[in-house]
């Protein structure tokens, strides 16, 4: 089981791996730009082995993999540096770390995509809703019928919760967000 969780209105926790909790935080600049932050952390507070080991698993070295400004040197123009060879090897991208693949895919989109071109099938009844809450919430805002979603409710932060292991199948998969306690001690899968 893997749930990845929004957090209204701009954060998404990731599934943990064995070392650190995952989250990003999508701040909106204007309509075609977007701020990204990516958040590692974990519960002992022992952050420097991630900066190490993450940084270049994630291809986000100073000097390497960012410029002097900290942009990426992966662009869209350089077809972020895709390495040919690994691909006829059998790496599927060709960019090296999940965050700078994920970075490709959403520069490569254009700054406004036309989602009425999208061919969505029965495996993507997520983005279907995910999509229909998003178009509510903004139809609300713009009629000033409410507010806009994730900046009122009554669900404590602290309790929620990306998860990703293997569980019984008669456990209730809608409690994994929120859950505390056992199920957070899951090994990985």
């Amino acid at each position: 089981m893997r749930i990845t969780l929004f957090v209204a209105p701009i954060t998404v926790l990731i599934p943990p791996n064995d070392q650190y909790n995952l989250a990003n935080v999508n701040v909106p600049i204007d309509d075609t730009h977007t701020m990204f932050h990516f958040i590692a952390w974990n519960e002992s507070g022992d952050g420097h082995r991630y900066r190490e080991a993450g940084a270049s698993s994630a291809a986000r070295r100073p000097g390497i993999d960012l410029d002097a400004g900290w942009e990426p040197r992966r662009t869209l123009d350089n077809h972020h540096l895709q390495d040919r060879q690994a691909m006829k090897l059998g790496d599927f991208t060709g960019i090296r770390g999940i965050p700078m693949q994920d970075m490709a895919m959403w520069a490569s989109m254009g700054p406004i995509t036309d989602r009425t071109r999208d061919r969505l099938g029965a495996s993507d009844v997520a983005i279907v809703e995910f999509r229909r809450i998003m178009l509510d919430a903004g139809h609300r805002i713009r009629c000033a019928a409410g507010h806009a979603i994730g900046t009122q409710g009554a669900t404590p932060m602290a309790t929620l919760r990306a998860f990703e292991g293997v569980i019984p199948k008669a456990d209730d998969w809608r409690t994994l967000g929120r859950v505390a306690g056992a199920l957070e001690k899951t090994s990985l899968a």
